[in-house]
């Protein structure tokens, strides 16, 4: 299993949100959740995709046609 295989919907909803320019804050408000639990998505997809940053995180899904 690739480590992008292990990115949950919300993750993937999260990074694809992140890849436009949103903030966490403003993240939160879209899905109705609290900017501590977009924090935990975005750790958690940093974890999952070994990436250093969340720049390197949205190329690599680019890169993969995830977002």
């Amino acid at each position: 299993e690739s480590n992008w295989q292990r990115l949950s919907t919300r993750e993937l909803e999260v990074l694809g949100l992140v890849s436009v320019g949103l903030i966490s804050k403003q993240i939160a408000d879209k899905l109705f959740i609290s900017v501590n639990t977009v924090n935990n998505h975005r750790q958690k997809i940093l974890e999952k995709l070994r990436a250093s940053n969340t720049n390197e995180a949205v190329t690599y899904a680019k890169n993969l046609g995830l977002i």
